[in-house]
């Protein structure tokens, strides 16, 4: 699926595939699935985290989620998988299952989406910082940071590194 999604071999998945794992490795996170990992639609669990940082527990949210979904391979694409990653979270399970069946986060998750791409974003992972910095595919810590740096500099703050 890969493959065909970013018209590519199957060996260059597999090349690429590793590179993330590795790099996770090397920062740490272990066990760290890409490549055998479940796919799907992650527009819900985007929702989820919508909701998430409307409750003040975004970043809280994110590491559950990339736990689940990376570390413990879990499903984070049908309702009942996000439902128990929204229990892990601590969420009221109303509040959560509301929030999932509403769909009240799908502009929000839209406009992400679309600032994503505007800043360059055409595949994962994608960071956008500050709304303007975008950073694509997975990078060291030190890639990350001296992005963060620049625009922390930019905004009138001080570089850390």
């Amino acid at each position: 699926m890969l493959a065909r999604k970013y018209g590519t071999s199957p060996d260059q998945v597999v090349s690429m595939t590793s590179r993330v794992e590795r790099l996770a490795e090397e920062d740490g996170l272990q066990p760290y699935h890409v490549s055998d990992n479940r796919i799907g639609n992650t527009g819900p669990a985007h929702e989820l985290l919508a909701y998430a940082t409307e409750q003040g527990r975004h970043p809280e949210a994110w590491q559950t989620m990339f736990r689940a979904y990376f570390g413990q391979q879990r499903s984070i694409f049908e309702r009942s998988s996000l439902l128990d990653i929204a229990a892990d979270i601590g969420f009221d399970p109303d509040g959560a299952a509301e929030a999932l069946e509403s769909r009240r986060f799908r502009d929000r998750v839209v406009e992400d989406q679309e600032q994503a791409h505007a800043l360059g974003a055409r595949g994962v992972p994608f960071y956008v910082i500050d709304r303007t910095y975008g950073i694509a595919g997975a990078q060291s810590v030190e890639v990350i940071g001296q992005v963060l740096d620049g625009a922390w500099a930019a905004a009138g703050g001080t570089a850390t590194s």
